[in-house]
């Protein structure tokens, strides 16, 4: 049994034995794993860090191209706000121009104004202090004479004189201050009520003219002159780059273009919304390029203006100013009429409008053809369009071969400024503009006397057929002094959208156009 025992108890022993050594095994297997699991937590974290710097490095990268693309739309939006400026600028020197004039008219005006309101208020002031010393003189006249009185009345009824004398002076009546003598009566002198009257009187009538003078020194104030300084909303840019060549009236020249321009800073572009509905409007602006405007603002009060001015359609003839369409005015503001094309933001298209390039506009009116159109107006005789038999219209314009590839090349020179979109649009113009005469007064009579001082030019390029300079007699400005001949013939000059056109006026009227060059700015 012993050995049984042993035995069993060697194999319990070979049983726990082999249970520890497992026991370590698992142990040794459990700790290797757990080793295995440290170096792949520790790679992770190396991954993780190295990824975190990725991620790092671009952020930086993208917040560097964010403060770089900023920094270059701050410097367009800046470029960009520099170059409006400048725009701005320059449309608005014409304005400032005006501006200046304005203000140049309206100190004189308003210093001489201020002059007569205190000439006006001095005479015042002397008139009515003569006034008051004529009163006070009156007065002081009439208490001596009631002093006389009294003391005469006193003295015929025996009465004491002092007594009397204080009572006519006081004013009050004898019979208050303590009786009346017997023989004294109504009749016994001047009354103290009646100087009391006159004295009112007196009053009365200082007070009656003051007011009159007061009335009158309203209406002095309602009908005097006063000025009012105005800034133009925009400038007009126009095909007529000088004031020779623009139509006398609107709508003579369909092909006329130009465009209101809104400048940045002034009236807001939504004031032209809705006036693309109408067909026509009104044009208010200032005759800037006028040669006497400067006379103009110097005499606020026009007493020097020419009353009377050479109308064109009598061939010299003169007539009242107010009485014509003349530029020459004792205010120089135009009205004129023209085609509304379209509006696009700050800008109005036109067609039609007789205004020189560069003219302030003052306003711009819807037309209205209910009111504004007067089926039964009348004009005088020397207004009425006669047809061909009329001293303006040109029996005809024609065009000199050579003038199309001129026009061409002077065109596309200054395509990128020109208001009009091909060659043939302009030589259109030209057409319409010289259709009437164009030429003023003096110089269709001083085209009849020339003298020949020069020797020839090629008026068309090489091989074209020879002219002569031409000088008229007694002519003025340049377009006399400088007037070349073809055939003997005045060489005129008319400059359109930038571009010089040349030509010539033969017998009955017809005119050749004969060159076509870009002018010089």
């Amino acid at each position: 049994m012993e050995r049984s025992e042993t035995g069993e108890e060697k194999e319990e022993n070979r049983e726990e034995d082999e249970e520890d050594e497992e026991d370590e095994e698992e142990t040794h297997r459990q700790s290797g794993g757990g080793e295995q699991w440290r170096e792949k937590a520790v790679e992770l974290e190396r991954m993780v860090r190295g990824l975190q710097e990725k991620v790092k490095g671009l952020e930086q990268a993208v917040e560097k191209e964010r403060k770089e693309r900023l920094a270059e739309r701050r410097g367009r939006i800046r470029a960009e706000q520099e170059l409006r400026n400048l725009r701005v600028q320059s449309s608005g020197a014409n304005l400032a121009r005006c501006c200046a004039m304005c203000a140049n008219f309206a100190a004189p005006a308003e210093q001489q104004q201020q002059e007569e309101r205190n000439l006006r208020m001095q005479s015042s002031a002397e008139q009515s202090s003569a006034e008051q010393r004529s009163a006070e003189q009156s007065s002081a006249e009439l208490i001596p004479r009631a002093r006389s009185h009294g003391r005469s009345g006193a003295s015929a009824a025996g009465a004491p004189q002092e007594p009397a004398e204080a009572s006519a002076i006081s004013g009050v009546p004898e019979r208050e201050a303590g009786g009346q003598s017997e023989g004294e009566g109504p009749s016994d002198g001047l009354d103290v009520t009646e100087i009391q009257n006159e004295h009112e009187f007196a009053q009365e009538q200082l007070g009656h003219h003051r007011q009159q003078q007061q009335q009158q020194q309203q209406h002095d104030t309602s009908e005097r002159l006063t000025t009012y300084p105005m800034t133009p909303i925009g400038v007009l840019r126009s095909c007529f780059s000088a004031r020779n060549g623009t139509p006398r009236q609107p709508l003579l020249v369909p092909a006329a273009r130009a465009y209101l321009e809104l400048p940045r800073g002034g009236v807001a572009p939504a004031a032209l919304q809705g006036l693309e509905g109408y067909s026509h409007c009104w044009l208010l602006y200032v005759f800037h390029a006028n040669t006497d405007i400067q006379r103009l603002w110097s005499d606020p009060l026009h007493s020097n203006f020419r009353a009377k001015v050479r109308v064109p359609r009598l061939q010299g003839g003169k007539l009242g100013a107010l009485a014509t369409r003349t530029p020459h005015r004792p205010v120089p503001i135009g009205l004129s009429i023209a085609k509304v094309e379209r509006v696009e933001g700050r800008r109005v298209y036109l067609s039609g409008a007789d205004v020189v390039d560069g003219t302030p506009v003052l306003d711009i009116k819807p037309y209205l053809p209910y009111s504004d159109a007067v089926p039964s107006a009348t004009v005088p005789r020397w207004v009425e369009p006669s047809g061909d038999d009329d001293g303006m219209h040109m029996a005809s314009v024609t065009f000199h071969p050579a003038v199309s590839t001129q026009l061409q090349h002077a065109w596309s020179a200054q395509s990128h400024r020109s208001i009009y979109s091909h060659p043939n649009e302009l030589q259109q113009l030209c057409q319409q503009v010289l259709s009437r005469d164009i030429r003023s007064v003096s110089q269709r009579q001083q085209s009849t006397s020339l003298t020949s001082v020069t020797p020839t030019y090629s008026a068309h390029g090489d091989g074209a057929a020879k002219g002569e300079w031409i000088i008229s007699k007694g002519g003025c400005g340049k377009d006399s002094l400088e007037q070349k001949a073809v055939s003997g013939s005045v060489l005129y000059h008319v400059m359109l959208d930038g571009i010089d056109f040349s030509y010539a006026v033969t017998g009955g009227n017809h005119v050749t156009v004969l060159e076509a060059h870009l002018a010089s700015r």
